[in-house]
């Protein structure tokens, strides 16, 4: 028909053997590894910008940057998170989790 594409039919997939499982398995461990050593890597800076920013005096120019600093590190969370993790962004509800964490936490 004009206008129409035409369908080709898919290849059927070949079955995934147990060498190709570990493959696979191993291919997401090396990716889950690098997400986390990222997440780790940015944890430390945070933590050692945040450390820096603390010892000015308090200003709205400080304020600004704990902010801007705080959402770097929230951006490489959900990289994680979204990623390899995982976690459905549409569903994801990172208050109702967090607030589980701090109850966890305090208790």
């Amino acid at each position: 028909m004009p206008g129409m594409a035409s369908v080709r039919p898919s290849s059927p997939k070949p079955p995934l053997t147990d060498a190709r499982k570990l493959r696979q398995a191993q291919k997401e461990l090396r990716e889950t590894r690098k997400a986390l050593q990222g997440l780790s890597d940015s944890a430390l800076v945070f933590l050692g910008r945040l450390d820096q920013l603390m010892r000015q005096p308090e200003s709205r120019e400080r304020g600004a940057a704990i902010a801007k600093l705080a959402n770097a590190f929230e951006m490489v969370n959900d990289q994680v998170r979204y990623g390899p993790l995982g976690v459905d962004f549409r569903t994801d509800d990172k208050a109702k989790v967090l607030a589980r964490l701090m109850k966890s936490e305090a208790g």
